[in-house]
């Protein structure tokens, strides 16, 4: 029996299966942990609302706790978390979330990081490294009380075991954290010793320790009265977001995955053979990411998602309670009361879009490959043509839902896909509904949709958290 817990940028979602993966039991909840109120470039969470959320979705499970022996999180791969090892679950020493969405890191800074050391790493804005290294660059104060860090599925790690001390990444994560040696499979040391003070990493911030997937990090310690948990739950080192999706099919039969939450991804899991390997490096926008031994995931990811959906939907309110003079508090509930069940009901017409609508050329944030948007778009944020009076919210959402596809096939094109044995897909999260379906069977027309909700009908939706639950078959081989 197993319990997946998945700390999605928006919301927590929590899976229990059993031992031949029937599903006993899906929820999930909005978390409300994003701070407000700080430079436009910042994006941070609490960590403490983010705790609060698992423990009452845990609390509620109508299950049999006993009847659960291992659990698995999974979730945002780039973020960074700091805390001093002398905390405890009061938390009292341990910084907010900085997420994959923080965008302090700016060209400068990385113009800067080049001087030291060249052109060849493979970095963005939102790295857990980087966003550490900036810190050490313009606060280092900030620091100072500080002296461990990892991802937020890490501290939570920390949390069930009570031991905020010995700290464990799965090399999954800590590659997404930027500065990574792919041949020793650790941290590339030899980068940051450039970058960092002398000693930063035993003096200051010990880095967490890099495990594989499949080890067992510790057991669950006094949850008993507060989590709901037994004593002595193996806890199952964390695993990012993207890894926990893709672990719902059988790897053996190569399925792409098109996830949109919060941003968006394309991915598919293949054999490490040399001429696919050789083939998909060609894509410079597609990145190789570990999965297990003799696998790797795929992924080419969008800034921009559902949180360009989000975005649009608040700037829409701003601008109406401008007009009619709204307070803050009345504007907040009314974002609070957008029907987004009605809205990610709205089904494009495919025609109207691309011939007679809105023409999204750039949507909110910055992708990290400048292939992906028109040389002239680069330095603007939103670039909209074709506004008009009668515009209506269906012609917005259908535009900016249609140029999201779009940036994902500028990634990886069907043509390319089927070349490679790719002929099936997943639509997951938002990707599943009537808003993005049909656009994406338009511009993926050689895939047949799964639909995986026939082999999980138990689970409210087929996500990582499902993926987390079940990721030792897959490193039991059962599927290999």
């Amino acid at each position: 029996m197993s319990l997946g817990i998945d700390i999605g940028t928006t919301s927590i979602k929590i899976c229990y299966i059993d031992k031949i993966n029937n599903v006993g039991f899906s929820c999930s909840k909005v978390h409300n942990s994003t701070i407000k109120n700080l430079p436009s470039c910042y994006h941070e969470q609490d960590p403490h609302k983010i705790l609060e959320t698992i423990i009452d979705l845990i609390k509620n499970l109508p299950i049999v706790f006993n009847k659960i022996e291992s659990l698995r999180i999974s979730g945002q791969m780039h973020g960074i978390i700091l805390w001093n090892s002398l905390t405890n679950r009061k938390m009292e020493k341990c910084s907010n979330l900085i997420t994959w969405m923080d965008e302090r890191c700016d060209d400068t800074f990385f113009k800067y990081i080049k001087t030291k050391t060249g052109d060849s790493l493979s970095i963005s804005k939102g790295y857990g490294l980087v966003t550490l290294l900036w810190l050490v660059e313009n606060n280092l104060n900030y620091l100072e009380e500080y002296n461990r860090c990892g991802t937020i599925m890490d501290f939570v790690c920390c949390y069930l075991k009570n031991n905020f001390d010995d700290v464990f990444i799965t090399d999954q994560n800590a590659v997404s954290w930027g500065f990574f040696n792919e041949a020793s499979n650790n941290f590339d040391f030899d980068t940051l010793c450039k970058l960092f003070p002398k000693n930063f990493f035993s003096n200051s911030i010990v880095l967490p320790n890099i495990v594989t997937a499949e080890k067992t990090i510790g057991h669950t310690i006094d949850t008993s009265s507060i989590i709901g948990l037994l004593n002595g739950i193996k806890v199952k080192a964390s695993i990012g977001d993207l890894q926990g999706s893709l672990s719902v099919v059988n790897i053996n039969s190569p399925t792409l995955f098109i996830i949109i939450g919060t941003s968006a991804q394309i991915s598919f899991i293949l054999p490490d053979k040399l001429e696919i390997i050789e083939k998909l490096k060609e894509i410079n926008f597609l990145a190789r990411n570990k999965f297990i031994p003799n696998y790797s995931a795929w992924t080419g990811a969008l800034m921009n998602g559902g949180n360009a959906l989000t975005k649009i939907t608040n700037l829409i309110c701003n601008l109406y309670s401008d007009i009619m003079s709204i307070d803050d508090t009345q504007k907040e509930e009314m974002k609070e009361r957008i029907v987004w069940e009605k809205l990610l009901s709205i089904s494009p017409n495919i025609t109207q879009v691309k011939k007679y609508g809105l023409l999204f050329e750039k949507l909110f944030l910055d992708e990290r490959s400048n292939s992906i948007i028109e040389e002239k778009y680069l330095n603007k944020r939103l670039f909209v043509c074709g506004l008009r009076e009668d515009t209506s919210i269906n012609d917005i959402f259908s535009s900016i839902a249609y140029k999201i596809v779009e940036n994902m096939h500028n990634i990886i094109s069907t043509t390319t896909l089927f070349s490679i044995g790719i002929s099936k897909m997943v639509l997951v999260g938002k990707a599943d509904t009537p808003l993005f379906k049909n656009l994406i069977i338009e511009f993926y027309r050689n895939q047949t949709i799964l639909d995986l909700k026939e082999t999980f009908p138990g689970s409210v939706s087929i996500d990582s958290a499902l993926g987390s639950a079940m990721f030792d078959e897959i490193i039991s081989s059962k599927r290999l």
